[in-house]
């Protein structure tokens, strides 16, 4: 497969231990690149210029910068991006704020970690 056909995929999650098996996960998949991870929000936007991927897996819930948030922020700079969300909780005002943020998907954490990568190439489409 030829790297203008790879899926570059970046993870912003605070909690390392999901960000590397989700990594693990996405490895397995021969059409997406992971490109990066970061532990929250804060610098999104210089980060993705740096990186330049074509998806963002952001979880909801950081420390610093939450995923909201970030995903405006990002959303504002590079509209191309597009965000999936990613969180532990099913809450329909959360998921509501993702989508105005910018998300173009809100998956709940308890997913099957092979959906994600089907919800980064529907996030393509």
């Amino acid at each position: 497969m030829l790297n203008s056909q790879l899926i570059r995929v970046l993870i912003v999650d605070d909690h390392a231990t999901f960000r590397n098996t989700l990594a693990q996960v996405l490895s397995l998949s021969p059409d997406i690149q992971l490109v990066g991870q970061a532990a929250d929000g804060e610098g999104i936007v210089d980060l993705c210029a740096q990186l330049r991927p074509d998806v963002v897996l952001m979880d909801v819930v950081m420390r610093k910068v939450g995923g909201i948030e970030a995903t405006h922020q990002l959303h504002s700079h590079f509209p191309g991006i597009k965000v999936i969300i990613l969180s532990g909780f099913q809450h329909e005002e959360l998921m509501d704020k993702a989508l105005e943020a910018g998300a173009v998907n809100y998956l709940i954490k308890n997913f099957l970690l092979a959906e994600v990568a089907n919800a980064i190439r529907a996030a393509m489409r």
